[in-house]
C-alpha cells in the first residue's frame, strides 16, 4: 500500500464508496446513511452535520429542505441512530460556555477585595507598639515634614542638644488610661498615626526655628 494512501475499501450490496467511506441508502425511506470507522455503526447523514462528503449520486437525488426534513425524522424513530454524532455546537446554546464566566468571576473578585480592604476596621496598635511609643518619653525628634498646624516628626529619637532636634516628648498618653498633657505642649502621634490603640505623645518645642 502507497504511504498516504487510504485503503479500498470494498462495497457491499447495495452500498457506494466514495472517498474510502461506504455509503448506502434506504429504498423505503431516502435516509442515507454512512459508515464511521471510528464508532463502528452507521450513522444517518443529515445536512451541515459533521460528515463525509457526499457521493455525487446521493448529492443529485437531495431535493433540498424535504429530504432534510425526512432525514431528521428517520434519525428520530432509529435508536441505533439517535446516538448519530452531529456538530459538536449545534446542541448547545449560544454563549452557555462556562469559560465565559471567568472574566466575571475575576472582576467580582477583585471588588470584593477593595469593598474589604475599604470597609475593614483599622489594625490595632499591640503591647509592642504602645512600648515603643512610651520609650520616647523624655527623648527629642526632628520634625520630619507635614504642615505648621500638622507637624509630622521622626520616630527615630536624637540628642537633644544635635541640631536637627525641634521638639521633646514630655508625656505619652495610652488610649484607655489617665493622663493630660501638660500646658503649653502639643499632642502629636510619632509612631502609627490613626491606628486603634495606638498611644499620643505629648511634644514641647526646644527651639524656635
Amino acid at each position: 500500500m502507497t504511504a498516504g494512501k487510504r485503503p479500498t475499501v470494498p462495497a457491499e450490496p447495495g452500498e457506494v464508496v466514495y472517498r474510502g467511506v461506504r455509503w448506502r441508502r434506504s429504498a423505503s425511506s431516502e435516509r442515507i446513511s454512512w459508515f464511521n470507522e471510528g464508532l463502528g455503526r452507521w450513522v444517518v447523514w443529515v445536512p451541515k452535520s459533521d460528515a463525509p462528503p457526499l457521493p455525487p449520486e446521493y448529492a443529485a437525488c437531495i431535493s433540498g429542505a424535504g429530504h432534510a426534513d425526512r432525514a431528521v425524522s428517520s434519525a428520530r424513530g432509529g435508536a441505533s441512530d439517535r446516538r448519530a454524532p452531529l456538530d459538536a455546537m449545534s446542541g448547545r446554546k449560544p454563549m452557555t460556555s462556562p469559560y465565559r464566566l471567568v472574566p466575571l468571576l475575576i472582576a467580582l473578585f477583585v471588588v470584593a477585595l477593595a469593598l474589604w480592604q475599604a470597609t475593614r476596621p483599622p489594625s490595632r496598635a499591640t503591647q509592642a507598639d504602645i512600648a515603643a511609643a512610651q520609650a520616647l518619653r523624655g527623648e527629642c525628634l526632628q520634625r520630619h515634614g507635614g504642615t505648621k498646624s500638622a507637624p509630622v516628626y521622626s520616630p527615630v529619637a536624637l540628642s537633644c542638644h544635635s541640631a536637627g532636634a525641634s521638639v521633646k516628648v514630655v508625656a505619652v498618653l495610652v488610649p484607655g488610661k489617665p493622663g493630660s498633657c501638660p500646658p503649653g505642649s502639643s499632642v502629636v502621634q510619632v509612631l502609627q498615626a490613626g491606628v486603634s490603640g495606638e498611644p499620643s505623645e505629648c511634644v514641647l518645642p526646644i527651639r524656635v526655628k
